[in-house]
């Protein structure tokens, strides 16, 4: 049975933590999702290692998917998010064409642009917002592509494609920027939040996609830790918790979007650290109620688990896995009921 919770997996290692270790792991992990029921598993994009005490170490996602999907039948794979600008747009509409028939259609494209960093970006000067309007501009033309395959721009259609695909109603954009959320609507595709944010800052995205009159999913995720009980659990998340606001409480993101919502730049203690943060923690019932409660703030359709974090064992993760699919999503669907 599928339960309508997905996983984002953002790749993140410690420094110490060997490569081949990790993606050992995380498929194993795939394989556990779809045992376990969860409706799909998206992973991150990350860039060049960052001087952070953790840092996502896939670069090109769609290479784990294709792996992943020789170990699954049923669980929908995808990007959580591919960074659209890196790449010419019939570049990627090949990549998911292709993607589309290695799973056999349970592929899933979540489309994001990236941060601003030069490196990343070839050393390109955008200026402050350019790589939002570079984003738009490469999924307006991957659209056209998708939708004429190639006849408004190419001579000849893009290939491989799978027969009858559409591909367009399996984008989901992550953005923050009301044009690049005005434009998703218009388009009719999909939209996400991602873990990083309260629910209430969320909700106002939410608003401006939901007001161009698009009816299209809505996806938010929250960083989960589910234990036994509520004590339990706060014992668990700790150390990952330790690791993780080591660095994203310093962040420019966290110091200009985040803190200014709150009384003061940094936590008094570490419930309000795991509150700025948005971590969802503690017992099945707890994290039940807490999801539903962001869920409907949001103004989300369903709600996405990260799971995998720097620091937490993969006992505990999977112990957290496996409570959140059979205790969790239950109580959660029955207060959505």
């Amino acid at each position: 049975m599928t339960i309508p919770f997905g996983i984002l997996h953002q790749q993140w290692g410690l420094r110490a933590d060997s490569d081949a270790d990790l993606l050992r792991e995380t498929l194993e992990d795939v394989v556990l999702a779809g045992e376990l029921g969860f409706a799909s598993f998206l992973f991150g994009e990350h860039h060049f290692q960052s001087p952070a005490p953790f840092a996502g170490r896939v670069p090109v996602p769609e290479l784990v998917i294709a792996r992943a999907a020789a170990d699954t039948d049923r669980i929908q794979l995808g990007t959580g998010v591919k960074v659209l600008p890196l790449d010419a747009a019939w570049r990627t509409a090949e990549a998911m064409l292709t993607l589309d028939l290695v799973t056999g259609g349970r592929a899933v494209f979540g489309l994001g642009a990236g941060g601003d960093e030069p490196d990343v970006f070839r050393g390109r000067r955008l200026g402050p917002n350019g790589h939002r309007a570079l984003f738009r501009e490469t999924l307006t033309e991957l659209l056209d592509l998708l939708r004429t395959q190639g006849s408004s721009t190419f001579a000849r259609p893009l290939g491989p494609a799978r027969e009858g695909a559409d591909l367009c109603e399996r984008i989901l954009v992550a953005a923050r920027d009301v044009d690049t959320i005005t434009l998703a609507g218009r388009e009719g595709l999909g939209f996400v939040v991602g873990q990083a944010e309260v629910a209430r800052t969320q909700a106002g995205y939410v608003d401006t996609f939901r007001a161009t009159g698009c009816t299209g999913e809505v996806r938010a995720v929250r960083i989960v830790v589910v234990a036994a009980d509520d004590e339990r659990a706060l014992e668990v998340a700790r150390a990952p918790y330790d690791v993780y606001s080591s660095h994203f409480l310093t962040s420019r993101y966290y110091l200009s979007t985040v803190a200014p919502q709150f009384d003061g730049p940094l936590p008094r203690d570490y419930t309000d650290g795991l509150t700025r943060m948005a971590f969802v923690v503690g017992g099945p019932e707890t994290v039940a109620a807490r999801l539903e409660a962001e869920r409907r703030t949001i103004g989300a359709d369903r709600m996405d688990v990260l799971v995998h974090l720097p620091g937490l064992a993969a006992r505990e993760r999977r112990e957290s896995m496996r409570l959140f699919a059979t205790e969790v999503a239950p109580m959660a669907a029955a207060l959505a009921a």
